[in-house]
């Protein structure tokens, strides 16, 4: 029980000294920060007076305005042939054709998975014996 209350005393201790260590650097941060104040304050009244004692500049004198921008060139609408698209090809069409049926069989396959999931054939046990037999050769 003893040695209980001494840890305990001793863990005040510690934390009383902890605390009095960072409130003395608190206190010397703050002494710190006040000087630079102090000498940046100071800093900006000698520059305001400066400033008051120097000569105002003459006013600058009024500037013609720019002269209009010149026109601009007349444009050819008409597209130059490199840039121009050429009509695709008969394997080009093939091509996308093969590409579009692709897309719809997958799109097949996706409803058909989702409609499975939905009705619950995906969790249904495998048939067996006469009955997978029966389901294969109808």
């Amino acid at each position: 029980m003893m040695l209980l209350q001494q840890k305990r005393l001793a863990d005040l201790r510690l934390q009383l000294e902890r605390t009095l260590d960072k409130r003395d650097e608190t206190l010397d941060r703050l002494v710190r920060l006040t000087t630079k104040v102090k000498a940046l304050t100071k800093a900006v009244e000698r520059a305001q007076k400066r400033m008051a004692a120097m000569p105002k500049p003459a006013p600058a004198a009024v500037i013609a305005p720019p002269p209009p921008p010149p026109p601009a060139p007349e444009l050819n609408d008409e597209m130059p042939d490199f840039l121009r698209r050429s009509k695709p090809d008969a394997v080009g069409q093939q091509i996308a054709a093969e590409i579009a049926e692709r897309k719809k069989a997958k799109s097949r396959g996706r409803i058909a998975t989702m409609k499975a999931k939905k009705s619950g054939e995906t969790k249904r046990m495998p048939l067996e014996g006469k009955d997978a037999l029966k389901a294969i050769f109808g």
